[in-house]
C-alpha cells in the first residue's frame, strides 16, 4: 500500500487469505488516495475521506475551455465548482467560500445546489499575468489558475539604450546609424503586443522614409514585444521623428557633424 501515506506499507496474507493495514490519522493525507497492489493483480485505488466525508478526488473546479482573457474583463464563461462525498453523492447544501488573486469573483460564498455544484463569475484584475481562484469547503481547498492577457495598445514608448526618449531630444552624429526601440502599453500600463503595428510599419516603410529624406530609415525589425528602428541622419540639423498610426510616439533628433 502506498500513495497519500507517510511511508509504503506491506503485509502478508494470513491463513484465510486476508491482510490488515492500520493507517494512523496523522499519517494520511485527507482527500487523497492510496494504492493497494497485490502481486499479479492490477492496483486498486482507495480514497481517504476528507473531513466531513468529502471526496478529495471529486471535489474541485470542473475543467473549463476558457482559462484566459484581457485584463479588466470577464472570463469567457463561469467557473463551476463541484463537491461530492466519498459515497459519490452530491454534497448539496454546503457553503463554499471563494477568493482570488489578480481577479474578482462573484459570489464570494455560494451554497452547493442539488447536483453539488455552484457557478461563479470571474473578472480579471488590471495586471497582466497569472490569476488564481481559490475555493474552500470545510477544510478542503482547491485552486484553478487563469491568465490575464494585456489589453489593446493605449500608448507607445520609444527608448534608446534603455532610456525612454518620448518627447525628448537626442543627439546623434551625421552618417552614424542609431537605433530606437518602440514598445506598446495598454490602458493599465501592461506591455502589450506590437506585432500588428510592426507589420503595418514594414508595409509602409517607403512612406515612413519619405517623410523626412534627411533622416533615413536604415532598417526596421519587429517582434511581438518591440519594433527596432534604425535611422541615420544624412546631414546636420534638427528633425522630428514621429512613428505610429493614430497613437504615436515622437523624439527630436539633433544631428551634429562627426568630430
Amino acid at each position: 500500500m502506498n500513495g497519500s501515506i507517510a511511508a509504503p506499507l506491506t503485509a502478508v496474507t494470513d491463513s484465510t487469505g486476508r491482510a490488515t493495514f492500520t493507517l494512523l490519522a496523522n499519517a494520511v493525507s485527507r482527500g487523497g488516495s492510496v494504492q493497494v497492489r497485490v502481486r499479479g493483480l492490477a492496483p486498486v485505488e482507495l480514497e481517504i475521506a476528507a473531513p466531513a466525508g468529502l471526496s478529495g478526488v471529486n471535489t474541485g473546479f470542473l475543467p473549463t475551455a476558457s482559462t484566459h482573457g484581457p485584463v479588466g474583463n470577464t472570463l469567457g464563461e463561469p467557473l463551476i465548482f463541484r463537491a461530492r462525498t466519498v459515497q459519490g453523492t452530491p454534497a448539496a447544501g454546503r457553503t463554499v467560500h471563494f477568493r482570488a488573486l489578480n481577479a474578482r469573483v462573484t459570489p464570494e460564498a455560494g451554497v452547493l445546489d442539488s447536483t453539488g455544484r455552484v457557478r461563479l463569475d470571474v473578472v480579471f484584475g488590471l495586471r497582466a499575468g497569472e490569476a488564481a481562484v481559490f475555493a474552500s469547503i470545510d477544510s478542503v481547498e482547491r485552486v484553478v489558475t487563469l491568465r490575464a492577457e494585456p489589453g489593446p495598445i493605449d500608448s507607445l514608448i520609444l527608448d534608446r539604450n534603455g532610456e525612454v526618449v518620448n518627447g525628448r531630444a537626442i543627439v546623434v552624429q551625421v552618417a552614424v546609424p542609431f537605433s530606437l526601440r518602440l514598445r506598446a502599453r495598454d490602458l493599465y500600463g501592461n506591455e502589450t503586443s506590437i506585432d500588428a503595428l510592426g507589420q503595418a510599419l514594414r508595409a509602409g516603410r517607403a512612406r515612413l522614409n519619405g517623410r523626412q529624406q534627411d533622416l533615413q530609415l536604415v532598417n526596421l525589425e519587429s517582434a511581438d514585444s518591440a519594433v527596432i528602428v534604425t535611422l541615420k541622419a544624412v546631414r546636420a540639423g534638427t528633425y522630428q521623428f514621429v512613428i505610429g498610426s493614430g497613437i504615436t510616439a515622437n523624439v527630436r533628433v539633433d544631428a551634429i557633424p562627426k568630430p
